[in-house]
């Protein structure tokens, strides 16, 4: 079983029917996967000073929000006990005994809870605050807010939430320091960290819960004026006073945030509300904020007690006066003496502060002896530090001071020094780098003395390149270590040097440390190399191969590794021409490549071009062999004369249509004689442009190489109706490199659209015998829908059809006699992409039957 609380307490000197404070604690009785029942006490304190005051509250109104603000339950609570309360110490202190009065009532009381993804809020709120309060304006007018959280079960799954060490007194000696250990435990281990806080007034962000009746309201929450959801106000303060400076100017109150150590000193005699409180964390996520809100009683007091005598010992550590010598990284203890020598009536405590911070055990009561142990770090050498101790003796009526100091100069350790030298090898040397066969082992040995010997020196061998496999074995010998490094030779160091960095040290107390560098480098021996065999087709340079400009020419080049050397072929190319060469690279023990290139205008027909191809070969454990070359010899060729290419289409010229909204294709068949051609596409004219006619425009598609089919395709509307326009397709022959020479043949359609219409009959029988039955338009050209009216000799309006419905000489009243009517035919025409285009025909038809 676990046990939580929150504990908010006010105390002061209240007029009747004003509330002093309240505590409120939950703690958790079980868990479930599906609830946590909580079992909650409720301890309230109210002034009893005038017997007609107000009573408890009985039943009280507790209310649980759920995480998102909304209310889950409104409990109403019962009177479990109540009594009076006396603090002590106030008939010691004050040189006259306020006229206070205090009671306290319990209220107990079990909840059971769903789990919850956003926890809970458990509320409760009371008016008035006491009008004699100094720090906040219309205090009368503001109340108090008690409030619990419950984190979510995602943070916490039954919480323990944390409950406050000891009461506070509920009043202070008028200018004289007080400290209180206002530090709370939580019983599931979570941090905790303290802070000031701003005070709650009685009523949410909205205004809604308990007022001042003056105001128009209730000074209690219950089911007649519920409590709103948080967030909840704050009291407003008066000038000069806050939530940090509650006392005003000249007064302290600091808590600290690690410690919850408190400290107050009000200047001035009056009634002072001060809130704090302790944060809860867990896995560094807030869980909740438990909240004291006091009232302090401050008037003048009679005289402290003597103050505490405080002194420290050095003992038998090195000192000078009273400086004491430390060497860094050396652990050490000063013991130090705090003594009431002149014990006020208890309550009375006794307690330190130490500046810098260090582990401090403490013992016995008066005296109370204090070790304090640290050790300083070798980034303190050289420094002196001033330690300052405080000795606080906290009785009912404050707090006195007993302060003592002493330094510490911190002293360099002494310093260490390391020799060492690497054997020779006998092995052939070039240039200062050991020769050695590929698959040998060459072993040197070494060795590294330390004045002091201890702690005995390290070594650490590192090859460049890394990864370089080593073997090291080491042993000590009094204050020399010897050793012995090892390196096989392998395929790593035929191609580059392998370095073998010997690096000896003799860790100290402090840095730096003496340290030695020793390198050895060697070269591996491998085996011998012959080049590879390059393949190309023969060419020279007073026979190069002819290409003419703008053709497309591809060739094998083939490498083979006729040596049987292993590793990777690689190719390469040096050209003053864009040439492509794929692939460049092979792992086995051939590698057939294809180089291609096209000549343009811009290569000089009187010049001939050189293609150098390089063949290499990386073979493993051996230097590479000498790289293969050869020479692929070009020279360009102008073109002979072209021809013009030739064009067809499949349809005529002019092309006579009709628009009717379906797509109108033709097809241009382009064939150019030579066998070589550069064939350049142009669309000329307003056809092919998007807004031509509202979408009538052409859209190529092109296809093949030689021939080349170019497909056009429109899709006209009625706004291109009764028009002729040419659509001109040109091509361009851009084989020559001279412009003159080009060739440049066009295409044109001459296009001639028909006239958008409708027509209609002018009789029709409806008889029934399957011919003429129905009366519509016919040849519809561009028409997209079509609608009719029809109305007798009199006016009198006999069909009014739906778009596309013809009529079938059925009117209203039956079948309509035969004669002649008149008709409204609508139409709307095909418009592409430009704007609705509706028209209207009339005229007369004649039924016969």
């Amino acid at each position: 079983m676990r046990k939580v609380a929150l504990w908010i307490a006010g105390l002061g000197l209240l007029p009747a029917r004003h509330i002093a404070g309240a505590d409120l604690y939950y703690r958790c009785l079980q868990h479930t996967p599906s609830s946590d029942t909580y079992e909650f006490e409720l301890w309230l304190y109210r002034d009893c000073t005038d017997p007609e005051g107000a009573n408890y509250d009985n039943p009280l109104y507790l209310y649980i929000f759920r995480g998102d603000g909304t209310l889950y339950q409104e409990k109403a609570i019962s009177l479990t006990s109540a009594g009076p309360w006396n603090p002590e110490g106030v008939d010691a202190c004050f040189l006259q005994r306020p006229g206070t009065c205090l009671e306290e009532g319990v209220y107990r009381f079990q909840l059971e809870l769903p789990v919850s993804a956003s926890g809970y809020y458990v509320a409760w709120a009371r008016c008035c605050r006491n009008a004699a309060i100094t720090n906040l304006q219309n205090p009368l007018y503001m109340g108090i807010t008690y409030l619990a959280r419950i984190p979510p079960a995602r943070r916490a799954t039954c919480n323990t939430s944390p409950v406050f060490r000891r009461r506070p007194p509920f009043f202070l000696c008028a200018g004289r320091d007080f400290y209180f250990d206002h530090s709370a435990t939580d019983a599931d281990g979570d941090s905790l960290a303290y802070a000031l806080v701003p005070a709650y007034h009685s009523v949410n962000t909205q205004g809604v819960g308990a007022v001042n009746p003056a105001q128009g309201g209730s000074p209690v929450v219950s089911p007649a004026n519920p409590m709103g959801p948080p967030p909840y106000q704050t009291v407003t303060y008066a000038p000069g006073y806050s939530a940090t400076q509650p006392f005003g100017p000249g007064g302290i109150c600091t808590i600290d945030p690690l410690t919850g150590r408190l400290h107050l000193k009000a200047p001035n005699p009056g009634l002072y509300v001060v809130a704090l409180a302790v944060y809860e964390y867990r896995n560094g996520q807030f869980l909740g904020e438990t909240r004291r809100d006091m009232q302090f009683y401050v008037a003048p007091c009679r005289d402290l007690s003597p103050p505490p005598v405080l002194t420290h010992d050095f003992g038998s550590l090195p000192h000078q006066g009273d400086t004491l010598l430390i060497v860094a990284e050396t652990p050490f203890c000063v013991q130090a003496t705090l003594t009431d020598t002149a014990p006020p009536p208890p309550p009375v405590y006794l307690s330190w502060e130490v500046s810098p911070s260090f582990s401090v055990q403490a013992s016995g009561t008066n005296p109370l002896q204090l070790q304090l142990c640290g050790r300083l770090g070798c980034q303190d050498t050289g420094k002196v530090l001033l330690v300052r101790l405080t000795g606080i003796k906290t009785e009912t009526c404050g707090s006195t001071l007993a302060r003592d100091s002493f330094w510490i100069a911190v002293l360099a350790p002494p310093p260490r020094t390391l020799t060492g030298s690497v054997d020779s090898l006998p092995l052939p040397r070039q240039n200062g780098v050991y020769l050695l066969p590929l698959d040998s082992t060459a072993c040197v040995r070494f060795f590294f003395t330390a004045r002091p010997p201890t702690p005995p020196p390290e070594v650490t061998v590192l090859t460049d390149p890394p990864g370089v496999q080593t073997s090291l074995s080491t042993q000590w010998q009094r204050d020399t270590l010897f050793g012995q490094v090892c390196y096989t030779g392998g395929c790593e160091g035929v191609s580059q040097p392998v370095r073998l960095i010997l690096r000896g040290w003799a860790e100290g107390t402090c840095p730096p440390y003496p340290a030695q560098t020793e390198t050895l480098v060697f070269r591996v021996v491998g085996k011998i190399a012959r080049p590879v065999a390059l393949f190309l087709p023969p060419t020279r340079a007073d026979s190069p191969f002819v290409a003419l400009i703008h053709g497309r020419y591809c060739f094998s080049v083939g490498v083979r590794d006729t040596g049987r050397n292993g590793g990777p072929l690689s190719l390469t190319l040096q050209s003053s021409l864009p040439v492509s060469v794929s692939p460049q690279e092979s792992p086995g023990d051939s590698l057939v490549a294809l180089f291609c290139f096209q000549p343009s205008c811009n290569w000089n027909p009187d010049s001939v071009y050189a293609l150098v191809f390089t063949a290499t070969n990386a073979p493993p454990c051996a230097e590479p062999p000498p790289p293969g070359q050869d020479t692929f010899w070009v020279r360009p060729q102008p073109l002979p004369q072209q021809r013009p290419p030739v064009l067809s289409r499949d349809r005529p010229s002019p092309w006579e249509v009709d628009i009717t909204g379906d797509t109108l294709c033709y097809m241009i068949r382009i064939t150019d004689p030579d066998s070589l051609a550069l064939l350049a596409l142009e669309f000329v004219g307003a056809a092919f442009s998007p807004d031509f006619y509202y979408g009538s425009h052409f859209q190529p598609t092109v296809s093949g190489s030689n021939p080349l089919y170019v497909r056009l395709c429109a899709r006209l509307n009625c706004y291109a109706q009764m028009q002729t326009y040419p659509v001109i397709v040109c091509v361009n022959d851009t084989t020559a490199c001279e412009p003159e020479k080009r060739w440049r043949v066009c295409d044109t359609l001459w296009m001639q659209t028909r006239l958008c219409h409708g027509l209609i009959p002018n009789v029709f029988t409806p008889n029934g015998d399957g011919f003429n039955d129905e009366w519509r338009p016919y040849a519809l050209a561009g028409i997209a829908d079509w609608r009719l009216e029809v109305w007798d000799r009199w006016g009198q309006q006999v069909f009014s059809g739906q778009w596309n419905e013809p009529w079938n000489g059925q009117t209203p009243q039956g079948p309509a006699l035969e004669g002649t009517y008149f008709y409204r035919l609508t139409l709307r025409l095909l418009s592409g992409s430009g704007p609705p285009w509706i028209t209207t025909r009339t005229g007369s038809v004649t039924l016969l039957r």
